[in-house]
């Protein structure tokens, strides 16, 4: 695969996952990460099966997940998330100062943060990594649906 120039990243677009119940939260913030102009294509899942369908399927850059929803497994979700997703980003987000498995990500942010600061957040780490476009990845993806899981 030929590594584009540190000066085409401003021009790869990217997926995005949202981990998260469907509701009020994912939806405003899938809102807010499509106003983002690198960002082509959101998808969501809310379970262990459709984390690593889409995460197999589309590689998102960028994943952002509701660590309150998946507490019990969210350390094993994010260190599988990001051994498959090589050079994308994780976000973890939940309601407290601190929370527990959400050490492996980029970036943690307590839930209720201004918009503006979260995009800030998400665009500081896109400027920092070496992202894929999500149309020339297929080489790269180290699982498929039907034999990869997540952890136990």
């Amino acid at each position: 695969m030929n590594t584009p120039k540190r000066s085409d990243y401003d021009s790869i677009n990217v997926s995005a996952l949202i981990v998260s119940k469907p509701g009020e939260f994912r939806a405003s913030l899938a809102t807010l990460i499509l106003s983002m102009p690198r960002v082509n294509e959101i998808h969501f899942a809310d379970d262990r099966e459709s984390i690593v369908t889409t995460v197999c399927e589309h590689l998102p850059g960028i994943v952002v997940i509701d660590g309150d929803y998946l507490r019990s497994d969210l350390e094993d979700t994010l260190g599988w998330v990001r051994s498959r997703a090589r050079g994308g980003i994780t976000i973890v987000m939940g309601e407290h100062e601190d929370m527990t498995g959400a050490d492996e990500a980029d970036v943690y942010l307590v839930k209720g943060i201004r918009p503006e600061r979260l995009l800030i957040e998400i665009q500081g780490v896109l400027s920092r990594k070496h992202l894929r476009p999500t149309t020339s990845h297929q080489e790269d993806i180290l699982c498929s649906p039907s034999d990869a899981q997540l952890p136990s």
